[in-house]
């Protein structure tokens, strides 16, 4: 979600699209595979056609992992559509997964644990046979594709194959990340999206020049603010928030913007408040600094993620 945000800086319209049974999906896991996914993509694609607010020649797909590979294949089917494509860490493995994990089709069953989600078997029918190689060349304009060379989940290989196939290609291996870019690594891949979209004339007029937090930032400010953690229930389910407030908040009445800061998956509330993070310290020196205005900063629960994946993993 970081890169959406700062997507909006530069982009008129930014839509954030999920697979079925996502955090913020309708829909079963169960039901969905890449090709459903693919799917229901090309529907947003038929109706962003129709939207007053959308360029329709101005459109760019960007996805990362299992959005990858979907947005990798809608684009090698509508080309004409696709002004342009980003790919981070795509997920061109999930052929190769699925066929080490079974030996035939008749071993699928129903419904099974595939990495961290609850699949059906559709999942695996629709990309048994599918070599995404085939078919994402079709995609003939330039493609900005990023990957990890640390990535575990999917390895770097299976994206130096993409660079060789398609034939227009930024390829970029961010040394030392994973499945997922933060920190150093975030940065870099903003840098890498800023160029090309300012390549490819997607910039819209007046974008900021992306700024780099001084490493002076990672620090105490002279005025801090506080950082205050509370206990709330949502759904029946116990979770923790933690709200930035910014110096002089107590002394005075005024009313300032709050921005709710949402974690990413296998995350947590309290995550961006630890030395790798230190939002509290860039909030405190960018207000002290007169480069933001002060301002209210939540950080809630998106799910108790790290609870349901360890009683996956442990369960009898």
């Amino acid at each position: 979600m970081q890169s959406s945000w700062q997507l909006t800086d530069w982009l008129h319209t930014v839509l954030i699209f999920g697979g079925g049974g996502g955090t913020r999906s309708e829909g079963s896991t169960t039901e969905m595979s890449v090709m459903t996914e693919v799917s229901d993509l090309e529907a947003i694609l038929k109706a962003a056609q129709e939207w007053d607010f959308v360029n329709a020649s101005q459109i760019v797909l960007m996805g990362t992992s299992q959005g990858g590979i979907t947005s990798a294949i809608a684009a090698a089917r509508h080309p004409e559509e696709i002004a342009g494509l980003i790919l981070m860490y795509p997920a061109f493995v999930v052929s190769d997964d699925i066929h080490e994990r079974f030996a035939s089709l008749d071993e699928v069953p129903e419904i099974f644990r595939f990495n961290w989600i609850t699949a059906g078997r559709v999942y695996v029918e629709d990309m048994w046979d599918y070599n995404v190689y085939d078919e994402i060349g079709n995609y003939t304009d330039k493609v900005l594709l990023l990957h990890g060379s640390s990535d575990g989940i999917v390895p770097v290989s299976y994206s130096d194959r993409a660079a060789e196939v398609y034939q227009n290609v930024d390829y970029h291996v961010i040394d030392g990340a994973g499945h997922g870019f933060g920190g150093n690594d975030f940065e870099e891949a903003v840098g890498y999206v800023f160029d090309y979209l300012l390549e490819i004339g997607m910039i819209a007029d007046g974008a900021p020049e992306i700024q780099i937090v001084s490493e002076s930032y990672n620090s105490a400010a002279e005025h801090p603010g506080t950082v205050e953690r509370f206990e709330y229930t949502a759904r029946g389910d116990a979770k923790t928030a933690y709200v930035y407030l910014p110096y002089g908040y107590a002394d005075n009445e005024t009313r300032y913007n709050i921005l709710y800061f949402m974690h990413g998956g296998g995350g947590n509330a309290g995550e961006f408040y630890n030395r790798s993070y230190a939002l509290n310290d860039i909030l405190d020196h960018a207000i002290e600094n007169g480069e933001i205005d002060p301002l209210i900063v939540v950080t809630p629960t998106c799910c108790n993620y790290i609870y349901t994946i360890l009683s996956y993993l442990f369960e009898d």
